[in-house]
C-alpha cells in the first residue's frame, strides 16, 4: 500500500488504473506537470505526477507520488484520494481533490509539494467529485465548479472563493437563482481571441468560458 512516499511506479503492469489528468506549469522546472489519480495494484488511489516533453506526447520522468490521504499506524492511506485540480495564489498553491465522496483541500508553496490537507473546504454538503477551478476575468476571484454526481437530476454545481477559506454557493447549472453568467466559446482559437479583444463580458460574479482551460490555472 505505498508506504515508501516517494515510490515511483516503474512497473506499468500493476497500475490497475489511470484517470483525471491536468496539466501544470512548473515553473522551477520549466517544464509542464501533468497530474493524475491512480490505483497502484490494488491500493488506495493516490496522486501522481509526471513531466512532458515541449511536444506534449512523452513523459520525461517516471510517474512519482504526489499526494495521498493521511495513513494509519499500519503506514496505509486512510482514505482514496481523486481528481486533483491545483490552482495558485501568489505563492501558495491549493490543491482540490475528493475523498469519499467530497472535496478536500490542501496547500504547499511547491508544485510538487509535500501537501498539507486542512477542512476549509465547505462547499458542497452532498456527494461530488471532479472539482476544478478557474480565476475569473478581470477579478481577484475563483469559481470551483464540481460534478454532483449525487443530486437527482445529475447537475454540476459552483462555489466562489477568493482565498479558498471562505466559499459562496453560487448554485446550480442551468437552475433558476445561479449567480453565474455562461458564454459558449466554440474553439480554443475562438475563446483566445474573445479574451484578447474584451468581447466576454465581465459580469459581478464573472463568466466562465465553457472551453475550461481558457482560464484555469492562471493568473
Amino acid at each position: 500500500q505505498l508506504k515508501n512516499p516517494d515510490l515511483l511506479i516503474r512497473d506499468w503492469k500493476d497500475v490497475g488504473c489511470i484517470w483525471a489528468p491536468e496539466m501544470n506549469y512548473d515553473e522551477d522546472e520549466d517544464k509542464i506537470m501533468m497530474h493524475f489519480t491512480t490505483r497502484y495494484m490494488n491500493g488506495r488511489n493516490i496522486i501522481y505526477y509526471v513531466y512532458m516533453n515541449d511536444e506534449f506526447d512523452t513523459m520525461t520522468s517516471q510517474p512519482k507520488f504526489l499526494f495521498g490521504a493521511a495513513r494509519d499506524e499500519r503506514g496505509i492511506f486512510r482514505a482514496p484520494t481523486i481528481d486533483s485540480d491545483i490552482p495558485r495564489i501568489g505563492d501558495t498553491y491549493h490543491m482540490l481533490m475528493v475523498q469519499f465522496g467530497y472535496v478536500k483541500h490542501a496547500t504547499s508553496k511547491n508544485l510538487t509539494g509535500p501537501y498539507i490537507q486542512d477542512d476549509l473546504y465547505k462547499g458542497e454538503t452532498q456527494r461530488h467529485e471532479a472539482p476544478c477551478a478557474w480565476k475569473l476575468i478581470g477579478t481577484d476571484d475563483y469559481m470551483i465548479m464540481f460534478d454532483n454526481y449525487s443530486r437527482d437530476p445529475h447537475n454540476f454545481g459552483l462555489v466562489k472563493t477568493t482565498d479558498f477559506k471562505e466559499y459562496i454557493p453560487m448554485g446550480y447549472f442551468d437552475e433558476e437563482n445561479l449567480d453565474v453568467q455562461f458564454e459558449k466559446v466554440n474553439s480554443l482559437p475562438d475563446g483566445l481571441t474573445a479574451v484578447s479583444m474584451d468581447k466576454l463580458d465581465i459580469l459581478p460574479y464573472g463568466v466562465i468560458p465553457s472551453c475550461s482551460f481558457i482560464s484555469q490555472g492562471t493568473d
